[in-house]
């Protein structure tokens, strides 16, 4: 059965922007209320571009954790702990079940690769 990603699009986290700040948040809901559509329209273009960077800091940050996940496991070639670093590549969260689907170990070679890799749990 084949797995099925949620998106292939980011999506911006751009309300994680405006919360950071909810005083600025609710002045420029304020000033648009009153008429100002020109100022939180500006608002919002640059927390899209604040989340927009963050974003993509936090997608180059996931992209470097199969690196440093190889080298504190050290697999070895076609070995389980092998096939479940690269099951986990594309994705930032798993589950040992659909990661036995994704590196087409049974379960039991699910298991046993994750039982070598609880050093690996403290770089989620």
């Amino acid at each position: 059965m084949p797995c099925r990603g949620l998106t292939h699009r980011v999506t911006v986290p751009l309300a994680s922007v405006m919360l950071a700040d909810t005083r600025r948040y609710f002045d420029h809901l304020t000033r648009y209320r009153a008429g100002d559509a020109d100022g939180f329209v500006e608002y919002v273009a640059r927390a899209a571009i604040v989340s927009s960077e963050a974003a993509q800091d936090s997608a180059r940050a996931l992209a470097e954790l199969p690196v440093y996940w190889r080298d504190i496991a050290r697999p070895r070639s076609n070995s389980a702990d092998e096939k479940i670093i690269d099951a986990l590549t594309p994705r930032s969260v798993s589950a040992p079940s659909s990661t036995c689907n994704r590196s087409e170990l049974g379960e039991l070679g699910v298991d046993v690769g994750l039982d070598g890799t609880e050093d690996l749990e403290h770089v989620g």
